[in-house]
């Protein structure tokens, strides 16, 4: 496995490592550590100017520096990185053509906005990286219980698939979620068509039921020792970030069956990822996938 560590040397960047260090990782992983300096524009190549820059790339080296101990011994190997541009830019980049696996970011830090937990940098990379992002909470907790949430989609397949070929600790918790959301009943329906449109919601019900059954299914097939399932009834936001302040690690399916085409993350997705109690891994579906 690839992992790309982002950081811009904040506390949320310097907490997401740390609890990347004792995150589950394939014992052949390459761990690359890269942070982004968005240089201010300057005509001039002056003395001074060309040593603010470079004082600059030194502070981003130096907030890259404490990181790179924590993955020694760790993992296969550990390399730095720092590059010039927008680092929404410039990392999605850098993980396209180093082909890494996983991105690692902050919800704090990297441009975030104090109104927020996820800051805009974070966001930009979760919405058009091209693999898996993990946005580590602020305050995240030890790995202890995963929820997977799947919808029946190829995308929150291939999730369930990427958290199975992780060497999960005997330790940790999976717990399969399905949300059957209901279709909405009219209210201005005649009441001589409302008996008729209950039993039209039933069935709708039933067979997104029937379908988040087939997915939890399939997906304890990979987590023989680890996991539970469930279906609660309800809208999926709200239920899964409820479900945030109960586990550890969520984890979702890029373009699921909410994805939006405006954007390369589903709002499901992208409003878990915006309000969750806990850490979140994002896993995109490979190209091609719904």
């Amino acid at each position: 496995m690839r992992v790309l560590v982002a950081t811009d040397g904040s506390d949320g960047a310097r907490t997401a490592a740390q609890w990347l260090a004792d995150f589950p990782l394939p014992a052949d992983t390459n761990v690359l550590v890269a942070s982004a300096v968005d240089l201010p524009p300057s005509p001039l190549e002056i003395p001074t100017v060309t040593a603010f820059k470079a004082a600059l790339l030194a502070d981003a080296q130096a907030g890259i520096d404490p990181l790179l101990p924590l993955f020694k011994n760790r993992v296969a190997s550990v390399e730095s990185r720092v590059l010039e541009g927008d680092p929404r830019q410039v990392l999605v980049q850098l993980a396209h053509d180093w082909r890494a696996d996983l991105i690692v970011t902050g919800a704090r830090g990297l441009g975030a906005v104090a109104t927020a937990v996820l800051g805009s940098v974070s966001l930009g990379i979760a919405r058009h990286a091209p693999c898996a992002v993990l946005v580590v909470h602020p305050n995240p907790r030890p790995l202890r219980a995963v929820a997977v949430a799947l919808d029946g989609s190829a995308a929150s397949d291939h999730a369930a698939r990427f958290l199975a070929a992780l060497p999960l600790p005997a330790t940790v918790s999976v717990r399969l979620v399905g949300v059957v959301e209901p279709p909405p009943m009219p209210r201005t329906a005649p009441r001589t068509a409302r008996a008729w449109l209950h039993d039209a919601v039933k069935s709708v019900t039933d067979d997104r039921r029937r379908v988040l059954d087939e997915a939890l299914a399939r997906a304890a097939k990979r987590f023989p020792a680890h996991a539970g399932h469930e279906l609660p009834v309800g809208a999926p936001t709200e239920t899964l970030e409820r479900l945030s302040s109960e586990v550890d690690l969520v984890v979702l399916g890029a373009r699921g069956l909410g994805a939006m085409k405006r954007v390369l993350l589903g709002s499901v997705s992208e409003r878990v990822l915006r309000h969750a109690g806990c850490s979140v891994l994002i896993v995109h579906a490979p190209s091609g996938g719904s």
